[in-house]
């Protein structure tokens, strides 16, 4: 079954669930903990569904036998009578700090974030979004401008009603855009963040804490096996891409030497 929304599909498996309740994070985040703590959440559990739009930064290669596939998957957790949505955001596209680019990303990403809350709200019967985040982005700044705060604890901020967290934060567009517009939407949208220590592939600290906020604040059931099982995914596939980075400038190096010029290499 597909649910559409003007420049989105979302593909579901076995209809459109029900639930009350979701949460969003981005996979390729720095330090990974959103990611590492939602796969406590997930475990082994296979998507419901999955977001595919055009407007996505979508990879059309792909390669077989370890099939790549596009879009955001969606999960479905039951837990004391409470259903809840987890959608992973597997990419987002690049990011410019330059006034002038960041427009392009409005443009791309607004009618994403538009369909998926209305869907979401409309169909599912969502009333909560919650958005979980780190404060990794406010390492761009100077810290008298964007200081860090602490990993130990989770903050958060409430778009409509609700605790609203006085802690300064660089948000970058998915973290806001997801709880601002569902609750604009008339539902209950927040973001929830936590600190960030730079230099670690898998942030374990922040991973706890926001998995800490899973359990206590969101009562969703949280698997500590399988956040290591993640955490050791993030570190292989962090060295498997840098030896797959430098077999592939050899390759350059190589197609450079050739006659002809290639318009894959373009």
């Amino acid at each position: 079954m597909i649910s559409n929304s003007d420049e989105l599909d979302i593909y579901w498996t076995n209809g459109v669930p029900k639930a009350n309740n979701c949460l969003i994070v981005t996979k390729p985040e720095f330090g990974s903990a959103p990611w590492v703590a939602v796969s406590g959440v997930i475990g082994k559990r296979e998507p419901v569904g999955r977001v595919i739009s055009k407007f996505h930064y979508q990879d059309v290669y792909n390669a077989l036998p370890d099939f790549d596939e596009p879009g955001w998957p969606i999960y479905h957790v039951e837990n004391d009578g409470e259903d809840w949505l987890v959608m992973v955001i597997e990419y987002w596209r690049p990011i410019s700090l330059d006034p002038a680019q960041s427009t392009s990303s409005w443009i791309y990403s607004y009618p994403i974030v538009r369909g998926i809350c209305d869907i979401f709200k409309e169909q599912v019967g969502v009333k909560h979004l919650c958005y979980a985040t780190t404060t990794s982005s406010n390492n761009i700044f100077p810290d008298e401008i964007y200081p860090q705060v602490k990993r130990s604890r989770a903050y958060e901020y409430n778009y409509s009603s609700g605790r609203k967290t006085n802690r300064k934060v660089f948000l970058l567009p998915p973290s806001w855009l997801f709880p601002y517009f569902f609750s604009l939407m008339g539902g209950q949208g927040k973001t929830v963040f936590t600190g960030y220590k730079e230099g670690q592939s898998v942030d374990s600290l922040a991973a706890d804490t926001l998995s800490k906020y899973f359990r206590d604040n969101l009562c969703l059931p949280v698997n500590n096996e399988h956040m290591e099982l993640a955490a050791e995914r993030v570190v292989e596939e962090e060295s498997d891409e840098k030896e797959t980075l430098e077999r592939m400038e050899v390759m350059k190096d190589n197609v450079s030497t050739k006659s002809d010029n290639s318009m894959l290499w373009g």
